[in-house]
């Protein structure tokens, strides 16, 4: 049986994982080798789905449409979401890549609204503002990766844009309180209806929170927190 520590120092990771098919993933793959985390066990098999693992990784970080890096998901739901890749899966991913999490964690402060709404996912198109959805915490997602990383003034520009959208949730979302805007929410995510909801539409007038309907006056399209 070959030496485990032998042929983990021999692994070349790009070489195991293969090439990304674009170059904002190649970037990234640098960037992963430079973590110098590697993986070798006596089974092929097992290593070899690690190593597709990074090279799955890779292809799902793509440029950003200002010129940056972000973490996509990679299945049907395509684009950077502040409920997911956003939050939690760019938190894990600040370990291994800390340039691609930090540029994914800064599409949401830099496609702040004007009245403080952050988009509820970024996609090559750009960001979108039709939903509300917050599930893992930013703050904290961010917070943690400020100390492994250090970058005081990134940590000071996220919080202003979470500020900012605190201060839109107060005006738009918390106004009934929570449990008659928890009735009042017309699907969980914009695209699925709720027994519960009735008849209510699953987008706002004009794609655009806090627009409500001229039907449903009420609903203001806010996920549950």
């Amino acid at each position: 049986m070959p030496n485990i520590l032998d042929q983990l120092r021999q692994i070349k990771i790009a070489e195991k994982s293969g090439a990304p098919s674009h170059e904002t993933g190649r970037r990234a793959l640098e960037e992963f080798e430079q973590s110098g985390v590697a993986f070798a066990c006596s089974h092929p098999k097992l290593e070899n789905i690690y190593y597709r693992a990074i090279h799955d990784l890779t292809e799902c970080i793509v440029q950003s449409p200002n010129g940056g890096q972000m973490l996509i998901e990679g299945a049907d739901f395509i684009g950077l979401w502040l409920e997911s890749t956003g939050s939690i899966s760019t938190e894990v991913l600040s370990r291994f890549c800390p340039k691609a999490a930090q540029s994914s964690f800064g599409q949401f402060a830099h496609y702040l609204r004007e009245d403080g709404l952050i988009p509820y996912k970024v996609t090559s198109a750009g960001p979108a503002y039709r939903q509300v959805q917050m599930v893992t915490p930013l703050a904290r997602c961010v917070w943690n990766h400020y100390l492994r990383n250090g970058d005081k003034e990134f940590l000071e520009k996220m919080y202003r844009a979470m500020k900012a959208n605190d201060g839109w949730l107060a005006k738009h979302r918390i106004q009934w309180g929570p449990a008659v805007s928890k009735r009042l929410e017309p699907s969980t995510q914009g695209t699925t209806r709720r027994p519960d909801s009735g008849t209510a539409p699953t987008s706002p007038l004009n794609q655009t929170l806090p627009n409500a309907t001229p039907l449903h006056p009420f609903c203001r399209f806010s996920r549950l927190i």
